[in-house]
């Protein structure tokens, strides 16, 4: 194995030593972002920081039956890793896993038009006032 491969195989197991760490340190701190990895459901998208100003999207894919596991994957469904949901809630709080605007875009782009609709006819009213 290439000595870079294996050191940077080396940092990012010790980055997720870290993580796990960070969230067992904070396992009694029940908050919102316990919250809300309790809320997460399948299919959603997130913003994983990889290392320092990189970040990479993922989906979770699958939670085992009792969410004791939850399962992250890449776009093309590789480069998973699982977590628990109390860790998870420590990625997020640490903003090391971000949730992305998961509505899906043609229900946003629909509404945007619906708003600028409305606004114009606020503005047609005003006009005719």
């Amino acid at each position: 194995m290439h000595p870079a491969l294996e050191s940077r195989q080396g940092e990012e197991a010790i980055k997720q030593l870290d993580e796990r760490r960070a969230a067992r340190q904070i396992l009694d701190d029940d908050d919102s972002f316990d919250t809300i990895s309790q809320g997460l459901k399948r299919g959603m998208w997130f913003d994983l920081e990889i290392e320092k100003g990189t970040r990479a999207r993922c989906r979770l894919t699958w939670e085992s039956p009792l969410r004791t596991r939850l399962l992250f994957t890449n776009r093309d469904g590789f480069d998973a890793f699982v977590r628990s949901e109390r860790e998870v809630a420590a990625m997020l709080r640490l903003e090391r896993l971000r949730i992305v605007d998961h509505d899906p875009i043609f229900g946003r782009a629909l509404e945007q038009l619906l708003q600028a609709q409305d606004q114009v006819e606020d503005q047609e009213l005003a006009v005719a006032a």
